[in-house]
């Protein structure tokens, strides 16, 4: 990612979505993100090579969210090994 915004957050992996960042608990991270700051998700991402798989926790919030676009005023901005940055919108 070329920058970083005044906020930045970063959501490790959960491998339990719904309990820590699913579409019903996303007001506990989203409130910590001001309009036009970064979320990160880490282990949220199937690459070649990579360790996450399709059924993990992580993976499937994020597509979800933002691929499946559920979660409005969010897009994704960068994608890097198992890394996905969402920037929520101003």
């Amino acid at each position: 990612m070329d920058q970083c915004n005044e906020t930045c957050c970063s959501i490790r992996g959960v491998y339990m979505p719904e309990r820590y960042c699913g579409v019903d608990q996303r007001v506990k991270w989203e409130r910590f993100v001001i309009p036009g700051g970064t979320a990160i998700f880490h282990d949220a991402r199937v690459f070649p090579g990579g360790w996450p798989a399709p059924a993990d926790g992580p993976v499937k919030v994020v597509n979800s969210l933002f691929r499946d676009a559920r979660f409005s005023g969010w897009k994704i901005v960068e994608e890097v090994h198992s890394m996905v940055v969402v920037q929520r919108e101003e």
